[in-house]
């Protein structure tokens, strides 16, 4: 009964083991993704075309032109159109950027779990065999 017991939770702390570790692999997707935009944002071309281009010259040229009387409603929509996609994208970068980073302090925090668990598992192991004995 008693080695029953010790087996089952044996396999609790295996899978809240497992859990972590899977947890840790979906963070650093994460992570790696976040990576990938702040390397983008350091790109060069990148800064020029896209963070001063368009996230500037081009909010500022829309901007103007949504206020020209001569526009049809239509075109006037369309105007408005690109200036929220302009910060949908804005907001796609800053989200993904956090994202990464708060992904990297979770997976601190989930290593230092892991290490715990897998320490009380070790501990655990170690003394229901020498229960046993």
């Amino acid at each position: 009964m008693m080695q029953e017991a010790s087996q089952s939770m044996i396999d609790a702390v295996s899978s809240e083991i497992e859990e972590i570790e899977v947890t840790i692999k979906e963070m650093q997707k994460l992570v790696d993704t976040g990576d990938r935009v702040e390397r983008l944002i350091k790109n060069k071309d990148f800064e020029d075309l896209i963070m001063k281009h368009y996230f500037e010259n081009e909010v500022v040229r829309l901007g103007m032109l949504v206020s020209e009387p001569n526009l049809t409603d239509h075109q006037r929509s369309c105007v408005q159109r690109d200036l929220e996609a302009i910060g949908s994208f804005q907001r796609f970068l800053r989200h993904t950027s956090m994202a990464g980073y708060n992904a990297r302090q979770s997976i601190e925090e989930h290593e230092e779990e892991l290490a715990e668990v897998q320490a009380s598992q070790d501990t655990f192991v170690t003394g229901s065999e020498n229960y046993e004995d």
